[in-house]
């Protein structure tokens, strides 16, 4: 018997995020997370419409009013001034992210 020891190295590197507000991991409401119970805050970049921040939430863009209702906008067509910080609500009907179910044959 002889007795050979195993060794693991390991290397990890933190980077700090520029603007947390804007911060998109898997526990801040990132590609793979919810944001949250309450939902999360979202700093409006230029080009962003409701229409274009629901479908990147929520996974449709016909979702737009849960954005407008949760920040008192009233119209789909709404300026969104860069910089505005908005609430971007939980959804818990979301499907984004989620694969669908595989249809299987009965009887094979």
């Amino acid at each position: 018997l002889t007795n050979n020891a195993t060794r693991a190295v390991v290397s990890v590197t933190f980077t700090a995020a520029s603007d947390p507000v804007n911060f998109r991991g898997p526990l801040s409401g990132g590609k793979k997370g919810k944001g949250g119970k309450k939902g999360r805050k979202y700093k409006v970049q230029k080009g962003d419409t409701l229409r274009k921040l629901a479908n990147k939430f929520y996974g449709s863009p016909s979702k737009w009013k849960i954005v407008a209702k949760a920040n008192g906008i009233k119209s789909a067509t709404a300026k969104l001034k860069p910089g505005r910080v908005l609430t971007i609500p939980a959804n818990s009907k979301t499907k984004k992210g989620k694969k669908p179910k595989a249809k299987t044959k009965k009887g094979k």
